[in-house]
């Protein structure tokens, strides 16, 4: 997971053109570090796979069928925490999982 955090208060104060800077570099160094995690994930995988261990990647239908069950903890989720951050959670990991071609 990547994230970037400044203060808006203080973020709001620059200039645009900073602002946009701010984000065109957030944004860059947000994929950057996908794009090692993916690399150093596969690198990892296949070493674990030289050295005999199995790894096991889960159907559509396994990733469906845990979507499914985790619903009741997202509503528990949703009375202890402001439901705006889950809702930016899952609209990243969609987001994220479209880039890296997942769905």
């Amino acid at each position: 997971m990547n994230s970037v955090i400044i203060q808006d208060k203080w973020y709001k104060s620059l200039p645009a053109e900073l602002q946009r800077a701010i984000d065109q570099a957030s944004f860059v160094s947000t994929t950057v570090n996908r794009g090692v995690c993916t690399a150093l994930e596969q690198k990892g995988i296949k070493f674990i796979q030289e050295k005999g261990m199995k790894v096991y990647a889960p159907t559509a239908k396994e990733k469906e069928t845990f979507r499914v069950a985790q619903k009741p903890v997202i509503e528990f989720l949703k009375t202890k925490v402001d439901k705006a951050w889950i809702d930016k959670i899952f609209k990243a990991t969609e987001q994220a999982e479209k880039e890296l071609g997942y769905k």
